[in-house]
């Protein structure tokens, strides 16, 4: 992969100087100029100081990546920027970054606020990583990094901070006019070849910065585009289980219908299955920062954040049907047990499932804030922010195609689990042994829609303390929906051997080789005219919540010395009050089926206070003790 940048660079006497004074000393011998310092700067050097200088200045534990071009990282998304700081994993969908979890606590115990504002972004992912996101947690592969000027980790709370984070509250900052002196143009190019896709990723980025008469106003933008296909290919398992329903028919030549019998009580995977997935994402960003300093007291800032993530992913499965009653007629040949897991089993008369999904997905977020920084006196200010964001998920075809072979042999082999076998039967790779029997079409969307503005007021009682009071509302409103056939997810009318075409051959180059048959998906769509079934709503997935949140804080700042140890924190003490609304369908039944909606509020008072001091030049010791919260799940209050 290469990468192209181009950036601003300013010609500094003393840089002249340096690379004069590696020059022999006679082509001094003409003057009398003395070299009395010589300073040596470089973006990624300073990056590295800044982001030590904000967690040694933060009175919490504070970690934070800080760059004059994130995208130097080669990272393809926030996620994967994110993951570089201490304590911050990260789960990956589609071969990509997703969600971040902080200290062990996942991505519903985190707050993200996006230029100073709390919001959500919401993309889909396989079902085996959750699927569409219906949660609170913030999918971070919406945004390119690039975007962003700095990525802070706030791993304890403080009064002014707003409440919901157990694990973190993660700053994601977009970069502003005035952080730049004059004129600056940024600019990136990159090119990728994948030889499994055999495709190749292209991604460019640009960034335009420059303030006008005589730095009262400043103007920014910048631009971010990829693409990226990635092949991910692999084994599962879909869970294990030891249902006693899942019982074999013979063992080694023996009726046995006795649950207690070790290889049926053993643990046993549900669904053993070779997996193939194909991703396709194309992201593109923007953002435009407008910047006001009338007079050396006021700044006001317009900022705008907008993204489009969209994605197509292609998922083909080859597996046995092991969940509890496949197996009832089906014979065990052979088999091991280590400890209570039945590792291995050779079956005869299993059922065999040949599933082809694909899916159309696409992200639109957008976020504009309004700030304003107005110093009344040399110890007195104000800050106040108003906001708006959206984050609108839509996927609007997530078509399956499920054939189904009976009475076959198949053998799984998680002996070496590092390296799982699972054999198909000859007959696995005849046409004539496959029907079709599930046809899915379920469309879904969520919508998160967030309101916010805040206000604080400073003042310092002296060069060692500040008081901070404020006052911050959020109005939260998120909806989610999915259809489904109204005739069922069974065959549909379908008969996959009414035309050769309707089962074709897919090279995974997984297991033996052998190229698996699958279902025609496309063509057999399109043949019965199933895009055209009428579609009802699955009502366990059809609901909104909402959520009005009204905050109060104070917070005084201290920085003093005891024993001559530098002493810095805060104390802080913030109230809250939330009203929330959840609707949703009662009872799955028709006849009894009702949409309700239930009002619910509740409060707390949450102190916090950080203590950082300094025993010793550039030792630090910190500690912090707080209460806080993390809101329940939105499918938890429906």
């Amino acid at each position: 992969m290469g990468k192209i940048a181009m950036r601003k660079f300013a010609l500094n006497p003393l840089v002249l100087a340096m690379a004069a004074s590696v020059m022999p000393a006679t082509a001094f011998a003409q003057g009398d100029s003395n070299l009395e310092e010589v300073v040596v700067t470089g973006s990624f050097r300073d990056s590295l100081a800044n982001a030590i200088n904000i967690k040694r200045n933060q009175n919490g534990f504070t970690d934070a990546i800080v760059a004059s071009d994130i995208a130097e990282f080669p990272d393809n998304n926030l996620a994967e920027s994110l993951q570089r700081i201490p304590g911050v994993a990260i789960s990956r969908s589609g071969g990509e970054g997703r969600n971040v979890t902080v200290r062990g606590l996942g991505p519903g115990f985190t707050t993200v606020r996006l230029n100073g504002m709390e919001t959500i972004s919401t993309t889909g992912g396989t079902d085996a990583v959750g699927g569409n996101n219906r949660g609170r947690g913030f999918d971070f592969n919406t945004f390119a990094s690039d975007l962003f000027s700095s990525l802070t980790v706030r791993k304890t709370n403080a009064a002014e901070v707003q409440e919901g984070s157990l694990g973190a509250t993660v700053d994601l900052k977009a970069a502003q006019p005035f952080d730049f002196d004059g004129f600056t143009l940024t600019a990136s190019g990159s090119l990728g070849y994948n030889d499994l896709s055999e495709k190749s990723d292209p991604g460019m980025g640009f960034m335009v910065s420059n303030t006008f008469a005589d730095g009262k106003f400043g103007a920014l933008f910048s631009l971010s585009y990829s693409e990226r296909s990635v092949k991910d290919e692999g084994s599962s398992t879909v869970r294990w289980t030891n249902a006693a329903a899942q019982r074999f028919g013979q063992i080694q030549g023996v009726t046995q219908s006795d649950a207690s019998h070790p290889a049926n009580a053993a643990f046993r995977p549900r669904i053993p299955r070779y997996d193939s997935y194909q991703h396709d994402m194309e992201r593109l960003g923007s953002s435009l920062s407008l910047q006001f300093r009338p007079t050396d007291n006021t700044e006001i800032s317009l900022d705008n954040l907008w993204a489009k993530f969209d994605a197509n992913r292609q998922e083909v499965f080859m597996q046995g049907s092991l969940n509890p009653g496949a197996n009832s007629t089906s014979n065990l040949l052979n088999y091991e047990i280590q400890g209570d897991t039945l590792v291995y089993a050779d079956i005869a008369g299993a059922r065999l499932l040949s599933e082809n999904r694909y899916d159309e997905m696409s992200t639109d977020f957008s976020q504009t804030t309004l700030s304003l920084k107005q110093d009344f006196t040399d110890n007195f200010r104000l800050k106040a922010m108003v906001g708006t964001t959206k984050s609108d998920y839509d996927n609007p075809i997530q078509n399956t195609l499920l054939m189904q072979a009976n009475n076959q042999r198949f053998t799984y082999d998680y002996r070496n689990y590092s390296s799982p076998l699972l054999t198909f039967g000859d007959a696995a790779y005849e046409k004539s042994s496959w029907a079709v029997t599930g046809v899915r079409q379920r469309p879904q969307s969520t919508l998160n829609e967030n309101d916010a503005a805040n206000l604080t007021f400073e003042f310092d009682f002296n060069e060692n303390l500040t008081l901070k009071v404020g006052a911050d509302v959020k109005d939260f409103n998120f909806s989610t929906d999915q259809f489904a056939y109204a005739s069922g997810e069974g065959a549909n009318g379908v008969n996959v051997q009414s035309n050769a075409d309707f089962i074709i051959e897919y090279n995974s180059g997984l297991g033996d080789g052998r190229p698996w048959l699958i279902p025609n998906r496309a063509l057999i769509m399109e043949s019965y005219n199933l895009f055209d079934l009428a579609l009802v709503p699955n009502y366990g997935s059809n609901y909104e919540v909402g959520e009005e949140t009204t905050g109060f804080f104070a917070q005084l700042d201290f920085n003093f010395e005891i024993a001559s140890m530098p002493v810095r924190g805060d104390i802080g003490v913030r109230r809250f009050e939330t009203d929330q609304s959840s609707s949703g369908w009662l009872n799955g039944s028709t006849a009894a089926r009702e949409y309700i909606t239930v009002e619910h509020n509740y409060s707390d008072t949450l102190p916090a206070l950080n203590v950082s001091i300094e025993p010793v030049e550039n030792f630090l010791v910190r500690a912090a003790y707080s209460e806080g919260i993390s809101r329940a799940g939105l499918g938890s209050i429906v």
